[in-house]
């Protein structure tokens, strides 16, 4: 969905195909978040927000050679335009198209999926 969405932006090939395969692995941290994380209800401390997702991602990434081109757009992907997404709570003009499309890609994916919490969203 992603790459699709920044093909019709115009973005050139090369950012294209990175946006995808950053989109195959911008997950990949989930393995490493605790039982306690995920379920604690309520809100994280920033200690216990600093070892969600995004930011296990990136550094996993980051350690290959091959990788690491990935582990930027991957890392940004719950960011949000207003700051109020995380790990860094990056603004508008500092989340590139790349980061744009792919965390508005994940979110339309994320409401599209029946949650504990919720029924799916309607296209």
């Amino acid at each position: 969905m992603a790459a699709a969405a920044a093909r019709e932006y115009g973005l050139p090939a090369d950012q294209v195909t990175t946006l995808r395969r950053a989109g195959l692995v911008c997950r990949l941290g989930t393995i490493g978040v605790s039982t306690g994380i995920w379920n604690k209800p309520g809100p994280l401390t920033a200690s216990e927000r600093e070892r969600m997702v995004p930011y296990l991602t990136e550094r996993v990434l980051a350690r290959s050679p091959h990788l690491a081109v990935l582990a930027g757009p991957a890392a940004m992907v719950y960011e949000r335009m207003d700051g109020s997404g995380y790990p860094r709570g990056l603004t508008g003009s500092m989340l590139p198209p790349t980061a744009r499309l792919l965390g508005a890609a994940q979110m339309a994916r994320a409401l599209a999926e029946d949650r504990p919490h919720r029924r799916a969203a309607d296209p």
